[in-house]
């Protein structure tokens, strides 16, 4: 489980081989699963956008964003788009349905109370360059990748 949010913190901080360090680990691990497969393929979408290819990356979040709405699975999707939002900044030609798309995700996080999220949805929201962030624009979410990748966040799980 903590893979994907590390690298969803690595292309969030611009780390694209940070993010595709981590997908490699996913592809790797011996959990499989419809979630599982669209952690991937949202995942890869979001380093589309970092690699610049745009089409791509709205093509693959287009297939994440339905998958997780056909599996009933509401704060993945609003991740996804959250995702979206941050760095692929897609505009209207590209993507007519992203408005929406986010405002869709705002509601689906304002209802769950999650509002980190919703502050970086909003955020990137008020963003009007279509550039993604740059890597160093954001240390907490590159450290959170890094911990993430090398198992070093410092949680060690209790036995009860």
């Amino acid at each position: 489980i903590s893979l994907p949010i590390g690298a969803r913190a690595a292309l969030w901080a611009g780390d694209k081989a940070g993010a595709a360090a981590i997908v490699v680990q996913i592809e790797a691990a011996v959990i499989r699963g419809q979630a599982f497969g669209l952690d991937l393929v949202t995942l890869q979408a979001g380093i589309s956008a970092l690699e610049g290819r745009r089409a791509d990356a709205v093509a693959g979040y287009r297939e994440a964003l339905r998958g997780w709405r056909g599996l009933g699975l509401a704060f993945d999707e609003a991740l996804a788009a959250v995702d979206l939002a941050i760095v692929l900044v897609p505009t209207e030609r590209e993507m007519a349905e992203a408005a929406s798309v986010i405002e869709s995700a705002r509601e689906i996080l304002a209802g769950l109370g999650a509002l980190p999220f919703l502050g970086r949805l909003d955020a990137a929201a008020v963003t009007t360059d279509a550039t993604p962030p740059a890597a160093s624009d954001s240390t907490t979410d590159a450290d959170a990748a890094q911990a993430a990748a090398t198992g070093t966040s410092g949680y060690r799980p209790v036995n009860v």
